[in-house]
């Protein structure tokens, strides 16, 4: 939903997309960040916020034509290290790049992107950026699996790449790039 409106976005929603490799992601919108929100609405919205904590990547999407955007960005800063999800990659997206014309579009850093959410201008540069970003926390490992583990290989091959598999006495050698979280949860296994 794209509308000019406090609120348009109450519950977050989850998507999935495809990257340009090919590689599947989940995208989730979440309510916007607005600055002076009365403290019992923050509260209402805490547990639709609380999804950040949960990100790979933050995209931060912002109003490029908004004269108040610098500050906005300052404040989803500031409430994301509230949340406890500071530290995480962070993508600044300038959406609305189509209304801001011909104009120089100043990105604060190599991880910040316009898009134009009505005509599609930069969404390519955007996913592409998403892919990179996630690429640099993954790692190719050999992991051992033992036999009465071989659950495990299923879930490798539903949520990470394999890149081969190689039986042998003691269990399944499983080649696979991994992300940190899958390096957190498997990595009794790597060899």
């Amino acid at each position: 939903l794209s509308e000019d409106k406090l609120f348009a976005t109450l519950d977050p929603t989850t998507r999935k997309m495809e990257l340009p490799s090919g590689e599947q992601a989940l995208l989730t919108d979440t309510v916007g960040f607005i600055r002076k929100l009365p403290h019992h609405l923050v509260k209402a919205f805490k547990s639709t916020l609380d999804e950040v904590r949960y990100a790979d990547i933050l995209l931060l999407v912002s109003d490029v034509s908004d004269p108040e955007v610098s500050e906005q960005i300052k404040v989803t800063e500031q409430v994301i290290e509230e949340l406890g999800a500071a530290g995480k990659p962070v993508i600044y997206v300038y959406n609305k790049a189509d209304m801001y014309g011909n104009k120089d579009v100043r990105l604060d850093s190599e991880n910040s992107v316009a898009v134009s959410a009505l005509n599609g201008t930069g969404v390519d540069r955007l996913l592409s950026l998403i892919e990179e970003i996630a690429n640099r926390s993954r790692k190719e490992v050999k992991l051992l699996i033992p036999y009465n583990e071989q659950h495990l290989i299923n879930q490798f091959y539903s949520e990470y790449v394999v890149k081969g598999t190689e039986y042998s006495e003691n269990g399944v050698f499983v080649d696979a790039v991994l992300d940190e979280r899958g390096i957190s949860l498997y990595g009794k296994y790597i060899v």
